[in-house]
């Protein structure tokens, strides 16, 4: 084909027929545009189609953790439950007369579980490695994105964690303090 083109060019010189070459030039020259510009096409269509599999593989795995955050949660849930009933159950120990060291003996079963405390940590790998490799804008749904950024932005649960670490370092340090030295 290139060999086709060429000896049309050398003829249209050799006879003199300049503007007819120059009209063969330019239609070549529009051919090749042409052909650029599909190509360009072409590659931007598999771009755009790895970008969206990329976001699609994104979005996988911050499912796949926040499946595994929503368990965390239920089991934490759970634990507090639990803790919540030791509680009342301790409590009911301050409603009767118990000298210091009834109420020490009575309450040492209950010591480990009342000064351990569980924590929820969200799981952001992916929407770290999304991060770090790309941006937040590879996700098309523009509110998915908003709430994704947002939950991964605002850990909500550290002021309620805070406050569980602190009541519970609390409550076994009364504990301590006020029944545990006294007319042992």
């Amino acid at each position: 084909m290139i060999k086709t083109f060429r000896k049309i060019r050398q003829r249209l010189l050799s006879e003199n027929k300049f503007n007819k070459y120059l009209l063969y030039a330019f239609g070549e020259i529009v051919l090749v545009v042409i052909g650029i510009l599909i190509a360009l096409q072409i590659n931007g269509w598999n771009e755009s189609k790895l970008q969206r599999q990329r976001e699609q593989d994104y979005l996988n795995d911050i499912s796949t953790f926040l499946l595994e955050d929503k368990e965390n949660v239920i089991q934490l849930k759970s634990y507090y439950e639990k803790k919540a009933q030791v509680y009342d159950s301790i409590s009911t120990l301050f409603d009767r007369e118990y000298t210091s060291r009834d109420i020490a003996n009575l309450f040492l079963p209950y010591m480990q579980s009342t000064s351990a405390f569980q924590l929820f940590n969200i799981n952001s790998t992916a929407f770290d490695n999304m991060m770090s490799s790309t941006d937040i804008s590879i996700v098309n749904n523009k509110m998915l994105r908003h709430k994704l950024s947002f939950y991964y932005s605002q850990n909500t649960m550290v002021g309620v964690q805070e406050r569980i670490q602190k009541s519970t370092r609390a409550f076994r340090d009364f504990f301590v303090e006020n029944f545990t030295t006294k007319e042992l």
